[in-house]
């Protein structure tokens, strides 16, 4: 069925490296250099992420796209928040390699406060 959807979900493996912070940022990246303006990553065992959810992240990432930057009206990234203070998925818009390496740089992964570091890791300068 055609959704109108001008995204093309993908599978792939991910990268050979134990930080999954590594992982994440390999596989948006490789997105971007297949042409894709934003990506999207869930995890395999996220069993109910659907196309509808990559579709919310893509909408707040192309809001305000074309917005100054510095004025911090444009999102870079999205998390899509888990109850166990992870998340459930990532997607980011190309060209914020940067705020991907603050966004996971020394995060202590699956602990209560997952996203917050993440998320505090987004918003350093």
């Amino acid at each position: 069925e055609d959704t109108g959807s001008k995204h093309v979900p993908c599978v792939r493996a991910q990268a050979d490296v134990d930080d999954l912070g590594v992982r994440m940022t390999e596989a948006l990246r490789e997105a971007f250099s297949d042409g894709a303006d934003v990506a999207c990553i869930a995890g395999t065992d996220i069993p109910n992420f659907c196309a509808a959810h990559a579709e919310q992240c893509f909408a707040l990432l192309t809001q305000g796209a074309d917005v100054d930057s510095s004025r911090g009206c444009a999102v870079d990234v999205v998390f899509g928040p888990a109850r166990d203070g992870g998340f459930y998925c990532v997607a980011a818009r190309r060209g914020v390699d940067e705020a991907l390496r603050r966004a996971f740089d020394g995060v202590q992964w699956s602990t209560p406060n997952t996203l917050e570091c993440c998320l505090a890791g987004c918003a350093r300068e």
